[in-house]
């Protein structure tokens, strides 16, 4: 059985190891089925992971910790998917 995931990121140098697993299969060994999801923008990442559209995603340290503490512009947190259950 596997779990699927979408994962947002921004195609920079430093997404290349997240990339790399998931083309050398790496995640698949682990039950993990991979859909990278290409975006063009932090925010736009940080808003579709907020929404529930990206399981996870790829980000600058800064983004996620003004996200966690609420300090950005979106505010439809009501709509999140768990893939824990």
């Amino acid at each position: 059985m596997t779990t699927p995931l979408r994962i947002g990121f921004i195609p920079l140098v430093d997404a290349a190891a997240l990339i790399v697993a998931v083309d050398k299969g790496f995640a698949s060994d682990e039950g993990l089925e991979i859909t990278l999801m290409r975006e063009v923008s932090w925010s736009n990442v940080r808003d579709k992971l907020n929404i529930g559209l990206f399981d996870a995603a790829h980000l600058l340290a800064p983004v996620a910790i003004a996200s966690s503490l609420g300090l950005v512009t979106s505010r439809c947190r009501s709509w999140r998917r768990s893939i824990w259950g």
